[in-house]
């Protein structure tokens, strides 16, 4: 749901995804995103699930970014502190 021209995302939504985030991999995370955006989001006014994804995506990294600033723990090309592909 956009409020102001922005989505507005839950915070237990966003909470649960950045926690996500911290263990999960990027390709793990995605697919749980998209899941969610799917199943749980309702579209409205010529929006996408692509829109809604990007946007969730967009407000996680922030997020996990910013923890990662705030805690002094490495992040690697601006994406979230989570392990990488195996």
């Amino acid at each position: 749901m956009k409020q102001d021209g922005e989505f507005y995302w839950n915070k237990d939504t966003l909470d649960h995804f950045v926690k996500l985030a911290k263990t999960a991999t990027m390709a793990e995370l995605s697919v749980e995103v998209i899941s969610f955006v799917s199943a749980d989001c309702a579209l409205e006014d010529c929006e996408t699930y692509q829109d809604l994804y990007d946007d969730l995506m967009s407000k996680i990294v922030k997020q996990v970014t910013k923890f990662n600033a705030v805690n002094n723990t490495c992040s690697y090309s601006g994406l979230p502190s989570i392990k990488n592909y195996e």
